[in-house]
C-alpha cells in the first residue's frame, strides 16, 4: 500500500483532531462536576423512566421496586459517567471506549423498563390494558414447558429486542470485535436486567424461576450482539 493510499481523507483527519482536542478540554473539567453532572441526568432519566411504572402499576407495587429503581439509578449514573469522561469520542471498529459502553447501558435501562410496561406479567403486575399482544405468546409457553421455560423464553425475547437496538447503535464498534468484546458488551446489557431480577426473587411465587429468567436474558443478549457482530463484519 503506498503512503497516499494509507492517509486519512480530510474529513476524518478533521473528526479525529476534533475528537482529541474534545478529549482534552474535558480533562480540564473538574471530577467532582463531571459526577454531579452524571448524578444529575441519572436521576432525571430515572424519574422519567420510574413515574410512568409508579402511575401505572401504583396499587400492585412492594417496597422492593424502591431497590429497584435505586439500581436503575446507579446504573444511569454509570452510563452517564461512561459517557462524559474524557475520551476521543470515535466510532472504530473493534475499539471499545467508555463512550461506547455508556451507549449500550443506557440504551439498555431503557428497554428495561419499557419491558415491564410492556408485559408485566413476568414481575407478577397486572396490565391495566383489557388486551396484552403478549399474552398468547406467554400461554403458548406455559403450554411448552410451564413455567420455567416460560421465564426463559421471555427472559430471552425481551433481552433480545434491547439487546439489538443497543447493539445496532454501536454496530461498527462491533465489527472487528473479539469474542471477548463481544462477551463484555453482552455482560454489560444484562447487567440491566439486576433490578427485574431483584423484583423476582422478591417475590416466593417468582423466587424459584427468577433463575430461569437471566439465563434467558443473558442468552439473549449475547446472541444479539454476535449476531449484530456477524452482520457488521458482512456488510463492511
Amino acid at each position: 500500500m503506498s503512503g497516499s493510499d494509507s492517509r486519512l481523507s480530510p474529513d476524518v483527519s478533521r473528526q479525529v483532531l476534533s475528537a482529541i482536542q474534545g478529549a482534552l478540554a474535558e480533562e480540564k473539567v473538574p471530577f467532582k462536576r463531571r459526577l454531579l453532572k452524571s448524578a444529575g441526568w441519572g436521576t432525571l432519566f430515572t424519574l422519567i423512566l420510574a413515574l410512568p411504572l409508579a402511575a401505572t402499576f401504583r396499587d400492585q407495587m412492594s417496597a422492593i421496586w424502591l431497590a429497584a429503581t435505586a439500581l436503575w439509578w446507579l446504573f444511569l449514573c454509570g452510563g452517564f459517567y461512561l459517557h462524559y469522561y474524557p475520551q476521543p469520542r470515535l466510532a472504530v471498529p473493534g475499539f471499545w471506549s467508555p463512550w461506547v459502553f455508556a451507549k449500550v447501558l443506557l440504551t439498555m435501562v431503557g428497554m428495561t423498563a419499557l419491558e415491564i410496561l410492556l408485559c408485566p406479567s413476568f414481575v407478577f403486575l397486572e396490565s391495566p390494558l383489557a388486551w396484552n399482544p403478549f399474552e398468547p405468546l406467554t400461554a403458548l409457553f406455559m403450554n411448552w414447558g410451564g413455567m420455567g421455560f416460560c421465564m426463559f423464553a421471555c427472559g430471552a425475547i425481551f433481552s433480545s429486542i434491547g439487546g439489538v437496538i443497543s447493539f445496532v447503535l454501536v454496530s461498527r464498534t462491533l465489527s472487528r470485535s473479539s469474542g471477548r468484546d463481544v462477551l463484555r458488551a453482552a455482560a454489560v446489557a444484562s447487567l440491566t436486567q439486576l433490578p427485574i431480577l431483584a423484583v423476582q426473587l422478591y417475590d416466593g411465587e417468582l423466587r424459584p424461576f427468577a433463575v430461569f429468567w437471566m439465563i434467558g436474558a443473558v442468552t439473549g443478549t449475547w446472541l444479539m450482539a454476535l449476531g449484530v457482530r456477524v452482520s457488521s463484519n458482512r456488510s463492511s
